[in-house]
């Protein structure tokens, strides 16, 4: 007869813990999904009504806009709303050299 591992309290411990942290791993991912979408500026994009994005045309590398694709389908966003996800966060990361950087420029 096979063995059992159902009564196993090492084995529900463990299950019971994965499911904690699955759990927690998608709450995370709502609370970050709702944050991109708080950060998003007023503006539509073109072919919606309302103000039209400015325009600019771009060229990656296959597997970058695969990635690309990929995160921003697993963030509910479109391509051009997940890069200008990533450049917001970047403004935030280099706010300090930027200011120095418009300091000497301007």
């Amino acid at each position: 007869m096979a063995k059992s591992f159902k009564k196993n309290p090492a084995i529900n411990f463990l299950t019971e813990n994965n499911k904690n942290i699955q759990e927690v791993r998608e709450e995370r991912e709502v609370l970050e999904v709702q944050e991109v979408k708080k950060t998003r500026t007023s503006k539509d994009t073109q072919g919606r009504k309302g103000e039209k994005l400015p325009r600019m045309n771009m060229g990656f590398y296959d597997d970058n806009l695969e990635y690309i694709q990929k995160m921003s389908r697993l963030r509910g966003m479109t391509m051009t709303e997940y890069m200008n996800e990533l450049i917001y966060e970047d403004k935030k990361k280099n706010k300090k050299i930027l200011e120095q950087f418009e300091k000497y420029i301007y």
